[in-house]
């Protein structure tokens, strides 16, 4: 009986589930790596999936019932977008040194339906401390393409701050082609005629002859300084030039987006922002003395009528013609990733300011763009 009674203990002993011992593949040097642990009923387990160095990738991979399971896409060096599905490839990092770039890791971007305390739940945080850290009121609800601290910030985001000025007869010149014998990044397959493009044809002396007179003149546009969140989470000074009959709803917008924690990946001035920048096409500007690509009809950019921003988050997609090139990632709209525009979000800050969004046109989709005048 003795020898049934240790035989049955052992069988019963073989049968008791074993301490969770959770593993995952080896990560890179640098990889901060969180363990998933027993959670409450209902709460989210956060589990390491493959990040790149220094990346913190969370998977929350169970909910309570009726949230929507986020699972952290993969995306460039820092990226930390929370997407419903596996995020586009992105691009080789050799084609541009900010070709992919995003919020810290301990960023959340905003989608539809989220909460405060539906994002402190995902992430196990405290609401009060998400909404100390992102100073968010306690009725202020979140706004989608926003960008959440989950951490206290090594430096609060200054209080917001703009201011318009006058431009100079200098600052109202024709864009100068690339020097000869300059080579693109990526190459830029052939414009269709009657599209805007952020690399449209340039006009000047090297391109065409002797320079045109633009169609404004510098009494007509203005220079509109503005606060601005940064892809790190950092805020920075930067301006653009607008045509001065949109610069006070221009001033509203930049402010609508800034309280909203939407962030701009970069904007003038670059030696300040951006030291060493080659790649204009990802700069949020609106002046630009040009023509529309493949016609000689002036861009509403000429005019100081037209802002792009984030324009490689948001490329202007017409058939297989991608502008700027090197955005494919970025043309499925589904994800929600750091800077991308989408209806009901950032375009709002826009749109309820007087303008109208490249995004809802139907010949082609030019996310980045607003224009007053729908053009």
């Amino acid at each position: 009986m003795k020898r049934v009674a240790i035989a049955l203990g052992c069988a019963l002993l073989s049968l008791a589930p074993l301490p969770a011992n959770p593993s995952s593949a080896a990560p890179r040097s640098g990889d901060a790596v969180l363990t998933p642990t027993a959670s409450r009923s209902g709460d989210a387990v956060l589990t390491p999936t493959a990040s790149r160095s220094g990346d913190a990738v969370l998977t929350p991979t169970a909910s309570r019932s009726g949230d929507a399971v986020r699972t952290s896409a993969a995306a460039g060096s820092g990226d930390a977008a929370l997407t419903n599905a596996a995020a586009p490839p992105s691009p080789s990092p050799d084609s541009s040194p900010y070709s992919v770039t995003s919020i810290r890791p301990d960023g959340h971007v905003v989608r539809p339906g989220d909460t405060v305390r539906t994002v402190a739940r995902l992430y196990r945080l405290r609401a009060a401390d998400l909404r100390r850290w992102n100073r968010i009121g306690r009725h202020a609800a979140l706004r989608p393409d926003g960008v959440l601290s989950l951490r206290t910030p090594a430096t609060p985001l200054p209080r917001w701050a703009s201011r318009i000025e006058p431009v100079t007869p200098a600052d109202v010149t024709p864009t100068a082609p690339a020097p000869a014998g300059t080579a693109p990044a990526t190459a830029t397959p052939a414009t269709p005629a009657g599209v805007a493009s952020a690399a449209a044809t340039p006009v000047g002396p090297a391109a065409t002859g002797p320079a045109p007179k633009c169609p404004v003149t510098a009494a007509d546009l203005r220079r509109v300084w503005v606060k601005y969140m940064d892809f790190e989470g950092a805020g920075r000074d930067g301006w653009l030039i607008v045509n001065r009959s949109i610069a006070r709803s221009t001033q509203k917008a930049f402010a609508t987006l800034y309280r909203r924690r939407f962030p701009i990946m970069v904007m003038q001035p670059l030696d300040v922002n951006r030291p060493g920048l080659t790649d204009r096409s990802i700069v949020t500007g609106g002046y630009e003395c040009r023509t529309v690509a493949g016609t000689t009809h002036w861009s509403q950019h000429a005019y100081g009528l037209a802002i792009d921003v984030n324009p490689r988050q948001n490329p202007m997609i017409r058939g297989t013609y991608l502008d700027p090139p090197g955005s494919d990632p970025w043309i499925p709209r589904a994800p929600y990733r750091t800077g991308m525009i989408h209806d009901g979000g950032a375009e709002t800050a826009f749109t309820r300011n007087g303008f109208f969004w490249g995004g809802r046109w139907h010949t082609l989709k030019d996310y980045m763009h607003f224009s007053p005048n729908d053009r």
